[in-house]
């Protein structure tokens, strides 16, 4: 006979060791529960990197795409409804479905992350006394240089900027 509470505790269609089901019994907690902690988790480190993301736009030596991307793969595994209000913000929406669609970003953002990027290093580096610490700040400027310029870039009629 199958119950209630061992769907729950089957796991892709199979019954899980008694002793694992044995662990759950005890210490009072489902899969269901478990499942409900991982979701708000993911939710909120979802935007926990989408306020990093926001804050990145405006300080540049904070990466904004890795965080929203981050936020997006929270999202998506957590709120269907919170991942499609990101994808469709008229603010970042449009760079998330292009970077994860076509890898890809437009030209004018690409100039524009690049002057930011290496205008921000410059004047920490003005700074900054430690050479190893400039040193470090070049090496990263060089390969999130590298990273930019190997994205493919987008005309203006692939750009998904109506997100709509």
């Amino acid at each position: 006979m199958v119950t209630l509470e061992s769907k729950v505790l089957s796991v892709g269609g199979r019954r899980p060791l008694s002793t694992a089901a044995g662990s759950y019994k005890k210490r009072g907690c489902s899969l269901i529960a478990m499942k409900s902690v991982k979701k708000y988790l993911l939710i909120g480190v979802g935007f926990i990197s989408l306020v990093l993301g926001i804050v990145g736009i405006f300080l540049p030596l904070l990466p904004t795409t890795p965080f929203l991307l981050l936020a997006a793969f929270c999202f998506i595994r957590s709120s269907n409804r919170l991942y499609n209000r990101l994808v469709h913000n008229p603010v970042v929406g449009g760079y998330i479905l292009n970077y994860l669609k076509y890898r890809a970003v437009t030209e004018k953002t690409k100039i524009v992350a690049l002057l930011w990027l290496w205008v921000s290093i410059g004047i920490s580096m003005y700074f900054l006394p430690q050479a190893y610490i400039k040193l470090l700040l070049a090496v990263i400027g060089v390969g999130v240089s590298m990273h930019v310029l190997s994205l493919r870039s987008l005309n203006s009629s692939e750009f998904s900027g109506d997100t709509k």
